[in-house]
């Protein structure tokens, strides 16, 4: 199951969002499959999933979900090869069928739209997510003691 989070206005790239986006995929994955309680959490080599404040905060939000994360893999470089970059391919071909029948796709919504339209991509959710940077500040400022000793 893949889960496409769209960003609602913030279109900054970086580790902040990143918790945002994961935050919105633990409650979608309780939310969908209350079952699910285990984690297998795959990055690739862009550098925001580099920063040890996020590693840490990955481990405390599925905290608040009732989630373990059992494996953490960050690969390297896959030169297009990888399962999601397979899955953003399959994607963007329905965006594009989605545009050729006449709908025009410019905005978030409309992405996420597009992704929905016909039954969507096959095992697919696609939702809009915002980022909180207010929230996820505060997060920070209430464990810093903790990253500070972990040295992250």
């Amino acid at each position: 199951m893949y889960l496409d989070h769209i960003s609602t206005g913030d279109s900054k790239q970086d580790y902040i969002a990143v918790m945002s986006y994961f935050d919105a995929a633990c409650k979608d994955i309780k939310a969908r499959f209350p079952h699910i309680v285990n984690l297998y959490v795959q990055s690739d080599n862009a550098r925001c999933y580099k920063k040890g404040n996020l590693v840490f905060a990955l481990y405390k939000i599925t905290e608040k979900y009732n989630l373990t994360i059992c494996s953490y893999i960050h690969t390297g470089v896959q030169d297009g090869k990888g399962c999601i970059d397979a899955h953003f391919s399959m994607a963007m071909h329905h965006v594009l069928m989605y545009c050729n029948m006449g709908s025009d796709v410019i905005t978030p919504i409309e992405l996420v739209d597009a992704l929905n339209a016909n039954g969507g991509v096959n095992n697919t959710v696609a939702d809009l997510v915002g980022v909180n940077r207010p929230v996820i500040q505060q997060f920070e400022q209430h464990h810093m003691e903790t990253i500070k000793k972990l040295k992250i």
